[in-house]
């Protein structure tokens, strides 16, 4: 569940940066 909001955080700041986003969500997924 926290792994959950902190994606929602990254994806809300890195709006912007849609790289960002990718790079962060590759390692929380399994």
């Amino acid at each position: 569940m926290a792994h959950a909001c902190k994606h929602r955080v990254y994806i809300r700041k890195g709006r912007k940066n849609t790289r960002l986003i990718q790079v962060i969500d590759s390692p929380y997924l399994p």
